[in-house]
């Protein structure tokens, strides 16, 4: 399946740019491309999939947030052109792709709203394949398998943890991606570890030993703006702002009975870990749960000062029922 538009872009109206019935499931989205949405407001388009006669679309993106791009640059500051295997941005003025795997077993819609008060010009390219599986990394997925968006906005004070992803026992599924848009007055809120509780566990995984670690760089990021196939930094002000992004195709998070992603405003550090403190040795299973001793604050403060932070987060998940024929 294959299909390429051009189209009077008029706002704010929700312009369908494809339509196809699945002959023989499972059907997929193997890439999705828009040179361009304008061009003015462009990176503030909405695209809209709708998968299986949803009314409601289960996939609701910016064009920015199709390339992972954060939402402070807007498309200009993110030093492209640039392109991994799952997305790109490669133009002014659009030039943003996807390879992100979108599965469907009856039909799927796609639209596009322009975000402008003036009326533009859109160009769209869509492409798929039928009786195709889909795979992170090399497992394939069941069947069942559907791609989900989980969103967060909050302002977050020192020390406060915020869920990034919440998703009930009875679902099991693989983390694709996450992008996450932080601004605050200084960088501090980058001493937070991700944790990562799956199956209903009672204690963390951790996947990180500081935000910037989990998006694979160090010292709050002191090289600047990079981007790489496993996690990227698309925006960085130097002052407290960033916009970064973890792929997790190479790197997979699988969950067969829930799943929750926690991630934190600085931490304090000490021991083996737990929900209320990072950790800062490794500990043989189950050491997690032990009564820790209280760390020394102040140490933790005088190395990252308390800031509030805006965090703005999109997480990709693939999502099924539990017990789905070949969960991985």
């Amino acid at each position: 399946m294959l299909r390429r538009n051009g189209h009077l872009l008029p706002a704010p109206t929700e312009i369908t740019t494809f339509e196809h019935t699945c002959g023989t499931p499972p059907c997929v989205i193997t890439q999705m491309h828009c040179p361009t949405a304008g061009p003015s407001g462009w990176d503030s388009a909405t695209l809209k999939l709708y998968i299986d006669g949803e009314t409601t679309p289960s996939i609701s993106l910016s064009l920015l947030e199709l390339a992972n791009l954060g939402n402070f640059a807007h498309g200009t500051e993110d030093e492209g052109p640039w392109g991994i295997s799952l997305l790109g941005h490669t133009a002014n003025n659009g030039g943003v792709y996807s390879t992100v795997r979108i599965p469907f077993a009856k039909s799927i819609k796609s639209t596009i709203t322009s975000a402008s008060p003036k009326a533009g010009t859109f160009w769209f390219i869509i492409r798929g394949v039928e009786a195709y599986p889909i795979a992170v990394g090399d497992v394939t997925l069941p069947p069942a398998a559907r791609l989900k968006l989980h969103r967060l906005n909050a302002t977050t004070e020192s020390l406060q943890l915020v869920t990034l992803v919440d998703i009930p026992a009875g679902t099991a599924g693989a983390v694709l991606n996450l992008k996450f848009d932080a601004a605050g007055a200084s960088y501090g809120y980058l001493e937070a570890c991700m944790r990562y509780y799956a199956d209903g566990a009672a204690e963390p995984q951790f996947l990180s030993s500081g935000a910037e670690d989990y998006f694979l760089s160090a010292y709050y990021f002191n090289e600047g703006q990079f981007k790489t196939p496993n996690s990227g930094l698309t925006y960085y002000d130097k002052h407290g702002t960033l916009s970064a992004y973890k792929t997790h195709d190479r790197d997979p998070l699988f969950f067969n009975d829930g799943l929750r992603m926690v991630f934190r405003n600085m931490e304090d550090t000490v021991g083996c870990g737990n929900t209320s403190h990072c950790p800062n040795q490794f500990c043989a299973p189950g050491a997690a749960a032990v009564d820790q001793p209280t760390p020394n604050t102040a140490d933790v403060q005088e190395q990252a000062p308390e800031v509030t932070a805006q965090y703005t987060t999109l997480v990709w998940v693939y999502e099924w029922p539990s017990g789905s024929e070949e969960e991985p």
